[in-house]
């Protein structure tokens, strides 16, 4: 039952299913005749099926084998031991059989191109000799030429005139244009040598037919050679299937040994039209010989090399395999040492996941395995500790959360609503809680606070400056006493002083803080009936004005906050026109740097906003988020990146 639940677990019984029906499907036609395209995707089914539960349940098998150590090591001992010499074996052997066949086809064509050269002769000699008598010249060198060739033929054209030899001869001379030549062609179905001498208007051709005993004398002994040049486009136009027949020259010797193999190699020689050497056709050249008969040809036919060498090679094969058998024998005695502890590592790690960890295992032996066993009664020793700092961090990492979450009940949850002016804000921390502040808060009447700032630093300690900061602001704006001034249409309105409650704000930082924090910070109020944004920047990133796609960036009017005791600050006004866009940002969104180390910057921030103009203040913030995240490569967010966007639109 274990092993159909371990091949037919229940999550993939549709595979089992579909091939019984598909079973039963295939027996049903067996008996019934007229189910034909049933019975033929039955047996589709079946084999496909049957394919994938046959895979199943060898898996399942194997997995059995080698589930404890001594199989798989036995398992890992074949795979180390046996397997890299049966590959070696395999690799000497192809070596040896790709050596044998190069070596048999370089001594065939090297004797068969020097017979060639033979051929040469009449052509040189004749062109060294142009008013001797052609006759008494192919007489000299007739001699010669039959040592290597028992019949050949010879054309000489010499300014239209043809002198043909034997007497009978009926070949056709070379085209004039042919340059000089030697090598293999066909005529009239027959491999031959041909060797075309070219001197100014003297063109001599000659032409030997490529025969068995010329071909077996070449290297005696060798074994069986044939030429082969069917199939190619030559042949197909000149020759018939029947001219075409292979011509073995030679036989096999008789094997030196049982481990004396025939090596079959071909190798391609060059066939060339007969008359013409542009047109070509590839031939093979196949060589059966033996590795013995390759040696004898090599060194001499008394040197019995072939046989000492195969003997040695099967002493080595021998010696390497007692080795590894004793490899084997020593690697069995070496497992049940090391089973035997890991036996007791098993038994160990299971009264541990009962939570026994007063278990021990006993020691034995200064090797490797018993300092295993030592680091593992060690280890039970500090487990009991690490759970108690497991659970610790898991207490941190919950009070991180509720501070993230704390955290961002602190930013604005919606963007307030004035009748001139669209405002959004979004902040994305580089980590759980965030350094970066930004704020929206409606005043008395018409007027609308806004702030922005960086706190030096990362993580917790930024993040509760950052509450201080916007505590302690709001707690200015709701306790203080604004002024009041006269509007654009005389009617009186509160005005608030931005570089006062800067001051004071890095003034209670400075006293309240340790001396290493500080922020940067940026504070303005906007009046919705005068249309004018007033603001005090305190050290933070010059913000941004777009009118009519223009940018400028607004000053700096003081230093940081909360890092001096006593710090001036300035305050500016700004009139804002319609469809004014002023953008307020930290350096999280400027500076984060693409896999180059180029910089978002300041000019790529103002074509983002520029480009998406059109959209809603809040998709804008959103796109703008989207293209610094996309610009960074790296896997987390630098640095905390807030954005802060307000536009006219009244």
């Amino acid at each position: 039952m274990g092993f159909l639940r371990k091949v037919f677990p229940p999550k993939r019984i549709t595979v089992a299913g579909v091939f019984l029906v598909s079973l039963l499907l295939v027996i049903a036609a067996f008996f019934i005749r007229h189910m034909t395209l049933i019975a033929v995707f039955a047996w589709l089914t079946l084999l496909v099926t049957g394919c994938i539960l046959l895979w199943r349940g060898v898996r399942y098998f194997i997995r059995r084998s080698i589930w404890r150590l001594r199989n798989r090591l036995i398992v890992t001992y074949m795979f180390i031991g046996m397997v890299p010499l049966t590959l070696l074996i395999l690799l000497v052997g192809l070596g040896v059989y790709v050596f044998v066949g190069q070596t048999a086809v370089y001594l065939v064509m090297t004797e068969l191109e020097q017979t060639m050269d033979a051929l040469k002769v009449p052509g040189r000699v004749i062109a060294a000799n142009p008013g001797a008598p052609y006759e008494d010249i192919i007489k000299q060198v007739a001699p010669f030429v039959r040592d290597r060739f028992q019949d050949f033929q010879i054309v000489v054209q010499n300014k239209g005139q043809v002198f043909r030899y034997p007497a009978g001869s009926k070949l056709a001379g070379a085209k004039p244009e042919v340059p000089d030549y030697t090598g293999l062609t066909i005529v009239d179905g027959q491999y031959c040598a041909w060797s075309h001498t070219k001197k100014g208007d003297l063109i001599v051709d000659v032409v030997a037919p490529v025969q068995r005993e010329m071909m077996a004398e070449l290297v005696p002994h060798l074994g069986r050679i044939s030429i082969s040049g069917e199939g190619g486009e030559l042949a197909r136009r000149k020759l018939n299937a029947d001219q075409l027949r292979e011509g073995d020259v030679g036989a096999v010797p008789p094997p030196a040994s049982q481990v004396d193999p025939e090596v079959t190699w071909a190798s391609p020689v060059m066939l060339v039209q007969w008359g013409s050497a542009e047109e070509k056709d590839s031939g093979l050249l196949l060589i059966t010989t033996r590795p013995s008969a390759l040696i004898r040809a090599i060194f001499s036919e008394k040197f019995e090399v072939a046989q000492a060498v195969l003997y040695a090679f099967l002493v080595i094969a021998v010696l390497f395999l007692m080795v590894e058998i004793i490899s084997f024998i020593i690697g069995l005695s070496l497992t049940r040492s090391i089973t035997g502890n890991v036996a007791k590592l098993y038994e160990g790690t299971r009264r541990v996941a009962e939570g026994d960890f007063s278990h021990r295992i006993p020691i034995k032996g200064r090797d490797q395995l018993a300092a295993v066993n030592e680091s593992f009664n060690g280890m039970t020793e500090r487990l009991e500790q690490l759970v108690i700092v497991a659970k610790e961090k898991e207490r941190l990492e919950s009070e991180i959360e509720i501070a993230r979450e704390v955290q961002s009940q602190l930013f604005p949850q919606h963007s307030p609503r004035m009748k001139s002016l669209e405002i959004s804000g979004l902040c994305r921390p580089a980590r759980m809680v965030s350094g970066d502040y930004y704020d929206f808060l409606c005043l008395q009447e018409t007027n609308l606070a806004v702030a922005i700032g960086d706190v030096a630093g990362k993580g917790i300690s930024a993040a509760l400056l950052m509450a201080a900061i916007q505590s302690i602001m709001r707690t200015q704006l709701t306790s203080s006493t604004p002024m009041l001034a006269a509007s654009a249409n005389g009617a009186s309105h509160t005005v608030y002083s931005t570089s006062k409650m800067v001051s004071q704000l890095s003034r209670q930082l400075y006293l309240n803080t340790s001396p290493e924090k500080y922020a940067t910070f940026l504070f303005g109020i906007y009046d919705e009936d005068d249309r004018v944004f007033t603001y005090t920047n305190a050290g933070h990133l010059p913000p941004i004005l777009i009118r009519r796609g223009e940018p400028t960036l607004l000053e700096v009017t003081g230093t940081v906050v909360g890092l001096f005791p006593s710090s001036g600050y300035e305050e500016r006004k700004l009139g804002l026109e319609k469809g004014d866009l002023l953008v307020c940002y930290t350096d999280g969104i400027t500076e984060p740097e693409n896999e180059y180390g180029e910089e978002f910057g300041t000019e790529r921030l103002v074509q983002t906003l520029i480009q998406h103009k059109n959209l809603e203040i809040a998709e804008m913030t959103t796109k703008v988020m989207d293209a610094v995240r996309n610009w960074t490569s790296a896997p987390e967010l630098p640095d905390d990146m807030t954005l802060m966007l307000a536009r006219r639109n009244a």
